[in-house]
């Protein structure tokens, strides 16, 4: 859940990433190994000084691919006749698949098929004519007149009465035997361009592959299991895959990984990152951003986490920045421990062993309430856990009337407070709770003020508590404000 909530689905637009995102959030669904984040880093490094690799290229090879074979699982009904058209220039089932192996084998069985059968097919009533005359003349040595001979063939064909009827179901069948396989022929040449177009593509994939291998000097393990295939022919390499299509998963998923890293390591908004040892939550973060907001208006802030004072309350207006603020961190701690790199000024913590967001929390219609919701999702974050754990929670019990929301959140920030291992960012509007708060607590906020009759908005977090409200705004914006004297809203 907190990946989604980082939003940080958007590093495949900042990075202008051509492959899917399925390999981004695959990596960044479990950031908590600091030796695989570390792993990733030195890969980094490592390729700042490659010269980029043409990706466009690259996903055009695997659009190409995935078209055909996502055309095939489509429905059952497709994979049946995808397999019946490919059945027919190639060797199914046991034992006989093994035959698909063998060089240049379909490509035989693709021109036979394609040109031998129809050109056998036009020749046919001629050979039907003229061998068993040669038969009897010259074989078997049997003196017959050519004309008696067309005689007993015209007989034999067109029957004894020879009549119009007769003639013409002789022809009918005649030509009806000629274009059948002519019209087989058309549809194999049609499958088989296919099928050497999508082998053309895998050999490309895998010069390419071989060409980076030979480039890259990082660690990065580029896939092997094209090494096999053969570049010079196409058939055969489609074959291949087309028996196992996992082949293919797994080298575009590798190369997606390696065009993530590459775009990182050539990008120069992200910073590595430094991690340390030791007991309890640290994070000291400058130059906190979100990455989801256009890089021309972000404003950028500082946090300092230590093991004496690693839970923070945040205050400020709706529309202030508190969210993209907490969202800032959560992204920089994934994008820290899953590639060692941020989208900061500098950054260095102490790693998380868990993470729990609760910036989007949503009710289940029908089932449960968003208070209850909200109470689940408190009640399981408070459970123990081993090594430190960050949690942000975004507008604490805002779902319920004040004086419950208070009393619930009274009950979880003293549990959650008392918890040394946790570090944590909670928003809220309900001042009593941060004037309560113990002194170690840290009051951040997203400052804002009335100038020239206009709130203005810092979008930055600050140590202190803002108590200033932008419902006026928000209402004037949304035509609901009735009248309004001083800044202070009047509704009745």
């Amino acid at each position: 859940m907190f990946v989604k909530d980082s939003g940080i689905e958007v590093l495949g637009s900042m990075l202008e990433l051509k492959a899917g995102p399925s390999v981004l959030a695959r990596m960044v669904s479990n950031p908590v190994s600091v030796k695989k984040a570390t792993f990733r880093r030195k890969i980094i490094r490592g390729l700042k000084d490659q010269k980029q690799e043409n990706w466009a290229e690259l996903a055009r090879l695997e659009a190409l691919c995935n078209n055909y074979f996502d055309s095939i699982d489509a429905t059952t009904s497709t994979e049946t006749l995808h397999k019946d058209a490919i059945g027919q220039l190639s060797f199914q089932g046991e034992p006989f698949q093994a035959l698909n192996q063998i060089p240049f084998f379909l490509f035989i069985m693709a021109m036979f098929k394609i040109y031998a059968v129809p050109a056998m097919a036009l020749v046919m009533p001629l050979f039907a004519f003229i061998l068993p005359y040669f038969l009897i003349r010259y074989v078997y040595n049997l003196p017959i007149p050519i004309d008696k001979y067309i005689e007993i063939m015209k007989t034999m064909w067109f029957g004894k009465d020879q009549s119009w009827i007769q003639v013409g179901l002789f022809v009918f069948s005649m030509i009806q035997g000629i274009i059948q396989p002519i019209q087989n022929a058309l549809h194999y040449r049609t499958t088989d361009s296919v099928v050497c177009e999508v082998g053309t593509a895998i050999i490309h994939l895998k010069q390419r592959i071989d060409h980076l291998r030979a480039r890259l000097t990082t660690p990065f393990r580029l896939t092997t299991v094209l090494d096999a295939f053969p570049v010079d022919d196409p058939r055969r390499c489609f074959m291949m895959v087309f028996e196992n299509r996992l082949i293919l998963k797994e080298v575009f998923e590798n190369l997606a990984s390696l065009e993530l890293l590459w775009k990182l390591s050539h990008s120069d908004e992200f910073k590595e990152v430094t991690f340390h040892k030791g007991f309890g939550p640290y994070l000291k973060i400058e130059g906190l951003q979100d990455m989801t907001i256009d890089p021309s208006i972000r404003v950028k802030s500082s946090v300092l986490l230590t093991p004496t004072s690693h839970h923070c309350l945040v205050t400020g207006p709706n529309g202030g920045g508190k969210s993209s603020s907490m969202r800032a961190v959560l992204q920089s701690v994934i994008m820290a421990q899953t590639f060692g790199i941020a989208c900061v000024d500098s950054m260095s913590l102490r790693p998380f062993r868990t993470i729990v967001s609760g910036l989007n929390i949503h009710d289940t219609p029908g089932k449960k309430s968003m208070f209850e919701a909200e109470v689940r999702f408190a009640a399981g974050l408070l459970k123990a856990r081993q090594g430190n754990t960050l949690v942000l929670y975004d507008e604490l019990f805002h779902s319920t009337n004040p004086p419950d929301c208070i009393r619930t959140a009274r009950i979880f920030l003293n549990r959650l407070w008392s918890m040394e291992t946790v570090a944590s960012f909670v928003s809220t509007h309900v001042f009593e709770l941060v004037e309560e708060a113990p002194p170690q607590i840290q009051r951040l906020c997203v400052k804002a003020s009335w100038a020239e009759k206009r709130l203005r908005f810092s979008y930055k977090l600050d140590e202190g508590v803002c108590k200033v409200s932008s419902v006026y705004t928000i209402l004037k914006r949304e035509g609901l404000l009735l009248s309004a004297k001083n800044n202070v809203v009047t509704l009745f």
